[in-house]
């Protein structure tokens, strides 16, 4: 087998329509992913319960099913009940699908515990054990690295 160069070169144009197509279609499937997301973490955060409840069991479900399966599922089983979709749509609902979940956790996680929360003590903890203070941790230690830093 050999490499030609040729052949990649006469096929640049749509090596680049390619690119084109999935910049597009991961920026668009971001965007309502995030948006998707931003929806789904007013019932995660819910005081209520049964709402909570539900939308964790959404978002878990979301995030347990493998991707490759849950583009099979929307790309084969969806049309199998009716419901046919070309492949770019079906591409864009799997993409928002599986993002989403992520997203909707990211942005839980976030809301639950801000950068600045100081209920925390989040990456300060590991301070002590290094032999650094509290204020001297940036300082002086954050270019620290690996098992031997607590040692020198």
């Amino acid at each position: 087998m050999t490499f030609r160069l040729d052949v990649i070169v006469k096929e640049l144009p749509q090596f680049a329509r390619g690119l084109g197509n999935t910049v597009w279609l991961c920026a668009v499937s971001m965007l309502l992913s995030l948006l998707l997301g931003i929806l789904f973490v007013v019932p995660l955060m819910s005081r209520r319960r049964s709402v909570r409840g539900v939308a964790r069991a959404l978002v878990d479900v979301g995030r347990c099913i493998p991707f490759l399966l849950l583009t099979y599922l929307v790309y084969y089983a969806l049309p199998s009940l009716g419901l046919s979709l070309d492949k770019w749509t079906a591409a864009l609902i799997t993409l928002v699908t599986y993002n989403t979940a992520y997203m909707a956790e990211i942005l839980r996680a976030a809301w639950a515990h801000p950068p600045g929360d100081r209920r925390r003590r989040g990456g300060r903890s590991a301070t002590p054990a290094s032999s650094c203070s509290a204020g001297s941790s940036w300082r002086k230690c954050s270019s620290r690295s690996g098992p031997s830093s607590a040692t020198s």
